[in-house]
Order: C-alpha cells, then sequence, then structure tokens
C-alpha cells in the first residue's frame, strides 16, 4: 500500500485533494476485499469504471481520477463528439470510457486478449455507449496472420516474446483495412514497444488530412522518423495552461509524447474544450 499512497502524493490531482484521494485508496482496498465481483465506481461526469483487485490502470483513476493525468486530459481537451478515436491496446477501456461516455465521440478500440476484451465489453455495456464503440479482439501490425501474445499480466500484456511462456494466439489486421480507422482523428498507441509495427500497417491513415494527433509511450528514433516523415511533430501538454511545448517541463505534469499535425487546429480544441468535473475538481 505504501507504493499506492507514493503514488497518490505525487500525482497532480493527489496533491490538489490528498484526503480525497487517500480516503479513495482506503475505501477501495476494503470493498475489494469484501466483494468477489467488478464493483462499479462512479468516475467523471455520470460515466462509470468497472473495477477489481488488481486491474493497476483502473484503480489509478478510481484513487486519483485520471490515472494518466496529462495523457488523459489530453484526450478529455482534443476530442469532439463527431470524432472517432483509435484506442489500441484499450485493455479494460479507460480511455474508451472518456472519448466515447464522456466526450460523445465514435471509437474503435483494440484489444487482443480476448478476457480483457470481455472486461472491455462490460464497460461500454455499463456506460450504454455501445452504439458508439466498436470492439476488435485483434493485434495490430504490419500485415494480417497470427502472432503470439502475453496473458495475465494486466496493463502490460504485450506481443510475446521468445521468451515468454503463459502466451496465446491472437489474430493480426492492419489498421488500414480496418473500416473507418482511416477517418480517424486522434490515434492512442499503447502496445508495449510493438508501435513501429503498428504503424508500419497504418500508412493511409498517417497520409490521410483526417489524423491531427498521435499519443504514444514509446518514443525511440524509429517512431519519430515514422511520424517527421508523414507531416507531424513531437509535442508535450500541459494540462493546466492547455498548451503544447516542444520540451517537457520540469515543474508541470507532462504528458507522453504527442505527436501533432496542424498545430494551431489542435490549440483551438483544446482552448476550447469544455471543464470536466471529478468529485467536484475541474479537470
Amino acid at each position: 500500500m505504501l507504493r499506492q499512497i507514493r503514488f497518490i502524493l505525487r500525482h497532480p490531482l493527489g496533491r490538489r485533494a490528498p484526503v480525497t484521494c487517500l480516503g479513495n485508496l482506503i475505501l477501495w482496498q476494503i470493498r475489494s476485499r469484501l466483494s468477489t465481483e467488478k464493483l462499479a465506481m462512479p468516475w467523471i461526469d455520470g460515466s462509470v469504471l468497472l473495477a477489481s483487485k488488481g486491474m493497476t490502470g483502473a484503480t489509478g483513476n478510481i484513487y486519483v481520477g485520471l490515472h494518466e493525468f496529462a495523457d488523459m486530459e489530453f484526450a478529455l481537451h482534443f476530442l469532439k463528439p463527431q470524432d472517432i478515436f483509435l484506442d489500441v491496446g484499450a485493455n479494460i477501456g479507460s480511455y474508451t470510457i472518456l472519448a466515447s461516455k464522456v466526450v460523445g465521440a465514435h471509437t474503435i478500440a483494440f484489444e487482443p486478449d480476448p478476457d480483457t476484451a470481455r472486461h472491455l465489453s462490460d464497460n461500454i455495456r455499463t456506460n450504454r455507449i455501445e452504439d458508439k464503440v466498436s470492439i476488435q479482439t485483434v493485434a495490430l501490425g504490419r500485415e494480417k496472420g497470427e502472432i503470439h501474445f502475453t496473458i495475465g499480466r494486466d496493463t502490460t500484456n504485450r506481443v510475446a516474446t521468445d521468451l515468454d511462456t503463459n502466451t496465446r494466439v491472437v489474430p493480426v489486421r492492419r489498421l488500414d483495412d480496418v473500416e473507418g480507422a482511416r477517418n480517424a482523428t486522434f490515434l492512442k498507441l499503447d502496445t508495449e514497444g510493438f508501435e513501429k509495427e503498428v504503424l508500419g500497417g497504418a500508412t493511409d491513415l498517417l497520409n490521410s488530412g483526417n489524423i491531427l494527433a498521435i499519443a504514444t509511450e514509446l518514443d525511440d528514433g524509429g517512431v519519430e522518423q515514422i511520424m517527421l516523415d508523414c507531416g507531424f511533430r513531437r509535442y508535450f501538454y500541459a494540462p493546466s495552461s492547455r498548451t503544447l511545448s516542444e520540451r517537457p517541463a520540469a515543474t508541470e505534469a507532462q504528458s507522453n509524447a504527442i505527436y501533432i499535425r496542424n498545430k494551431a487546429a489542435v490549440e483551438e480544441r483544446l482552448a476550447s474544450a469544455p471543464v470536466r468535473k471529478w468529485r467536484g475538481l475541474p479537470i
């Protein structure tokens, strides 16, 4: 529990409301131990998050509102109801809920692991956004086929290596072959090191005029070069000022790398987005 306390006290919302967030931690630890079922926890602007003990990303949202603070703020501030959002590596659907329940955008959510995809489906059904979300239980890659995928690792499941033993075979599709994907405005890419392969199957999307922002945790030279070749530049998002900068500021919570095309259009979206609230706190 010490690790969770440190996380809360270092988190932007945890620093703003430490008593509330630490109370959330204690309440969750008690409730999750007393229940054998997933618990429906109220989240942001009428949304609900289904979670159970051990779901790292989900429980972070329960403690501090937005587990990945700056990246989730970018999604909330950037997306509009008419958008299509690509949630690649959706896990149980935190970003999908923000996009489709809170904002009202349409989401294509990709989650290769069937067990995790069932949790994703439960969250979509609980939030009554079945008409706004399409679930694709596939991995994405450069070519159509099959690939070994790890299981039982919560948010860190990934394409398997030769050293992994607890795996299953999952189908692989190219992102360009998925109906509606080329019309997306925002791509969130969380594939635990497989990003270049995913982008290799998304050349039509990358070169379309529709996609304005791509968020990725992997920020190596190969990914950046692909982005630069397609007209994107790397930025970091500061939620409190709703500004994009080319270098992360040490004094403020910053996003992972976000690759932007047409910075002016993105900045207009960020500046005009409504303020959301979690537990009475503006976010």
